[in-house]
């Protein structure tokens, strides 16, 4: 008859010795998933925020680390090539989309601006004959914290409008008059290359595009005879969520005009309407 001796593996010290070491793969095993899982986790997360630098909280990480390249001011020989298009067209364009579906394209619109449009030529312009519908200086907690923006209507199609943001390095004095109502701008196309970066509805059909001057200039002439310094900012204020620029959060829409034949044909309803009731109004004191 063999006894179980101590060296046996059916021992007790023997079984403590193999679960513990059971234990300790199991814990290595979690370790090792869960240093997997970050690394995964950081990898995609590093994806995502330098491949959408346009939402706020990648935008301030990315600018805080110095990730970020600053915004471009190109000359126009330099400035990245696109399709100079006329207010009408970008309305037709836009025209069918919901403001939900908006917003992606918002998102690469301004994904690109940030990004300098590194090898694009495909950038969307926007240039033409518009008049001035409103103007103010922004202030620092606008997305673009130093400038003017100005609220333009196009000539020849007034249901589109153009949010004209002028940035100006901090510190620079913006003069007391620049762009007053009613005064005509022309937004010139390789001069200015201005790129469109927010597409926003309005009420009535109106449609509000947010463009940005690629071109810098040291002298840009205001309608009013004075002289503006347009220049990319070093950083911008995308928290602050706040588009269309020149009017602040509320949105103003164009007024509807009525055409004469349908004004005509009113008045005409209420002049037979106002006879008819004078009509009433004899027979009424003929009966009495």
């Amino acid at each position: 008859m063999e006894f179980v001796s101590e060296q046996s593996i059916f021992s007790r010290e023997a079984r403590e010795e193999r679960e513990d070491n059971i234990g300790s793969l199991f814990l290595w095993s979690v370790v090792i998933v869960v240093l997997l899982g970050l690394n995964a986790f950081s990898w995609i997360f590093c994806m995502y925020v330098f491949g959408n630098p346009e939402v706020p909280f990648n935008y301030q990480l990315l600018t805080k680390l110095d990730k970020l390249d600053p915004i471009a001011g190109f000359d126009p020989v330099t400035a990245p090539r696109g399709k100079f298009n006329a207010a009408k067209n970008l309305y037709l364009e836009y025209y069918d989309y919901s403001p939900e579906k908006l917003n992606p394209i918002n998102g690469i619109l301004k994904r690109l601006y940030l990004k300098n449009y590194l090898e694009r030529d495909d950038v969307t312009f926007v240039s033409g004959s518009f008049k001035v519908e409103s103007a103010r200086e922004l202030q620092p907690d606008d997305v673009f914290p130093h400038g003017v923006a100005v609220r333009l209507q196009a000539e020849e199609f007034p249901a589109a409008h153009v949010d004209f943001v002028l940035p100006s390095p901090p510190g620079e004095v913006i003069p007391d008059e620049h762009f007053r109502v009613g005064d005509i701008v022309q937004i010139q196309e390789s001069a200015t290359c201005a790129a469109v970066i927010h597409v926003q509805r309005l009420e009535d059909d109106n449609i509000c595009f947010t463009a940005v001057p690629l071109v810098k200039k040291s002298d840009f002439k205001t309608p009013a005879g004075t002289s503006l310094v347009v220049e990319p900012p070093e950083r911008l204020n995308l928290d602050t969520g706040r588009w269309p620029i020149s009017n602040g959060p509320e949105l103003v829409a164009s007024p509807v005009e009525v055409p004469e034949a349908a004004a005509e044909g009113e008045n005409e309803t209420d002049k037979d309407a106002g006879e008819e009731a004078d009509e009433k109004k004899e027979t009424s004191k003929e009966d009495a």
